[in-house]
């Protein structure tokens, strides 16, 4: 059967409507009203913590409804410890994969956190930068979305890029959760919750990019699940009372009376294994029922240097 922005559409709002989905909804609801209490906070708190070069900060949902703020430390797109706000100051302390090198690098210490204004952790933080350069940790898709971010907010007149501005929580990025289930998990239905990789903001439209990782044979399906989750998030948004609530959390002024329209992107790695005339004849597939007046584009990207740049576009709208 030919799978349409209308029939997926369809799919998500049965899903949020019977048995179990507006329990998830609820729960969604819930966790805008709490992100928005925490943003501002960690606003002000984020713009105190400089940066270290080669890094970046990131925060969970999580992390963020804590009663004490974290935020997450990254090299590459791949975690390697985090800032605890406490009373004693903002703590760091290492996590994910670079955690046991924290014993094997800083041999003079014995605690477990150090200040983040300590010489011994930028020190740390760049040699996790050696490491993930060495381990190649940018072919993951958490490395892509990094890039995704530095790209959108660099200018130039040939990054088409720049003209998305992505959306953070409290001045750093988040992944935006929803209550549906990824569609290459819907044999699992109710063990994985899907989540956006990238939000962002364009023309007056919400964006959503859905990223593969390099180099990724069978990018089949990118497309459909950036549909899926625009269609969640639309569906969400589709009640007047709460969508204020949303537009907040997106960082946006607009209020209730303003209805959002969509975007949905597949970012893919040029080098990938989909051909253009695949993509191009998914788009026409999906567009030929499209009541919600959804844009599909499919960005395909190479890794050059220390960023990413868009090669090609294959774009897609009702007429």
């Amino acid at each position: 059967m030919t799978e349409t922005i209308d029939s997926i559409v369809g799919e998500v709002v049965t899903n949020l409507s019977e048995p179990a989905g507006p329990a998830r909804v609820r729960d969604m609801d819930d966790l805008v009203k709490r992100l928005n209490g925490a943003a501002e906070m960690l606003r002000r708190t984020r713009a105190r913590l400089r940066a270290r070069p080669g890094m970046s900060f990131a925060v969970n949902t999580t992390q963020a409804q804590g009663e004490t703020l974290k935020i997450s430390v990254r090299v590459h797109g791949v975690d390697c410890g985090v800032v605890v706000f406490e009373k004693a100051g903002r703590m760091f302390r290492p996590s994910g994969n670079f955690k046991k090198q924290w014993s094997s690098h800083m041999t003079i210490f014995d605690q477990k956190t150090l200040e983040w204004g300590e010489a011994a952790v930028a020190e740390f933080v760049k040699a996790c930068g050696c490491e993930a350069n060495s381990r190649d940790y940018g072919g993951r898709e958490s490395s892509i979305q990094e890039l995704l971010f530095r790209a959108m907010n660099e200018g130039g007149t040939k990054n088409i890029l720049r003209g998305f501005r992505p959306v953070l929580f409290g001045g750093v990025p988040i992944q935006i959760p929803l209550p549906v289930t990824p569609r290459s998990r819907a044999e699992e239905s109710g063990r994985h919750k899907g989540h956006i990789d990238v939000l962002a903001r364009s023309h007056g439209r919400l964006v959503v990019f859905e990223v593969k990782r390099p180099r990724l044979k069978e990018p089949s399906g990118a497309l459909k699940q950036a549909v899926t989750y625009a269609a969640a998030l639309d569906y969400l948004m589709s009640r007047e009372e709460h969508r204020a609530a949303y537009w907040q959390l997106f960082g946006s002024r607009r209020g209730k009376d303003h209805v959002p329209r969509f975007s949905a992107v597949a970012f893919l790695d040029v080098e990938g294994g989909a051909s253009e005339e695949d993509l191009t004849a998914e788009i026409k597939e999906l567009l030929l029922n499209n009541s919600k007046g959804y844009d599909l584009i499919v960005m395909l990207y190479r890794r050059v240097s220390n960023g990413i740049e868009v090669v090609r576009t294959i774009c897609g709208k009702t007429q």
